[in-house]
């Protein structure tokens, strides 16, 4: 069961944050992730533009507007 602290709590691959009264979103990645795809693998090249197009998909739909920046700067480094 996770506690929430600072009026945040993690759910599943979000953030859920009440701020102001207001409930927002941003992404959350848990410290295991391996990350993505490995681009040399043998994998499909349509497996490959999903996962980056799920991604930023991701982020578009599901982050609060003011986290787009920060995570979209976070998928293209990585």
């Amino acid at each position: 069961m996770e506690i929430s602290s600072n009026n945040k709590i993690n759910f599943l691959d979000v953030i859920i944050i009440i701020h102001n009264d207001i409930i927002i979103f941003d992404n959350y990645n848990k410290s295991t992730c391996s990350g993505f795809l490995n681009f040399h693998s043998h994998h499909p090249p349509y497996h490959k533009n999903g996962v980056i197009i799920n991604l930023v998909d991701r982020i578009l739909i599901l982050s609060y507007l003011q986290f787009h920046q920060i995570n979209l700067t976070e998928v293209i480094s990585t």
